[in-house]
């Protein structure tokens, strides 16, 4: 899979804004941080010409669908579980896109998400959103893909440090889905 693009803190407008959760001590090793990895899976759900997007009214953000990966399962069957649980569809037609890498150096943690492109198998499903993201206020939307474009740079300002990545990310996506010039 081709790099896509690298993220790093310093890449992002933090300003004040702390990690969600309480970071971990500070581990060196021959000089240098010690990460651990989380790998995930995101896709680019083709359906009727529209891509699957997910809004996350409280976070004041959209997202491709997508997630961590289990330990028990390949990239794949973690790419079909999560598009299944966020979007409700099965998929087909699966290609790779690429990878992006976030450093986010202060929770200590690197995040490798491996990028598909698929399409709808059947009818278009219900998401199953977890507590937590009906909390969040998700919604699925199906949206052109440069119209999220639009939306993820003059609409979407995330108030949260893992939100800051996530549409730093997604965006590297779309756009380099898209072949805009990142």
């Amino acid at each position: 899979m081709r790099l896509i693009k690298e993220i790093y803190e310093k890449d992002l407008d933090l300003g004040n804004i702390k990690p969600d959760f309480i970071k971990t001590k500070v581990r060196e090793q021959a000089g240098e941080k010690c990460y651990r990895l989380r790998k995930a899976a995101r896709a680019l759900i083709f359906h009727e010409n529209k891509i699957a997007i997910l809004k996350a009214v409280k976070l004041n953000l959209h997202k491709l669908p997508g997630g961590g990966i289990d330990k028990t399962e390949s990239i794949i069957q973690g790419l079909h579980r999560e598009v299944l649980e966020e979007t409700g569809c099965k998929i087909d037609n699966i290609h790779d896109h690429g990878i992006i890498i976030e450093y986010r150096d202060t929770i200590e943690m690197a995040q490798i998400s491996y990028v598909f492109t698929c399409n709808v198998y059947g009818t278009a499903g219900v998401p199953i959103f977890t507590q937590k993201e009906q909390d969040e206020g998700f919604q699925l939307l199906w949206l052109k893909v440069p119209e999220v474009i639009k939306i993820m740079k003059d609409e979407d300002k995330p108030n949260t440090y893992s939100g800051r990545f996530i549409c730093a990310r997604d965006l590297a996506i779309l756009q380099h889905y898209a072949g805009f010039k990142m």
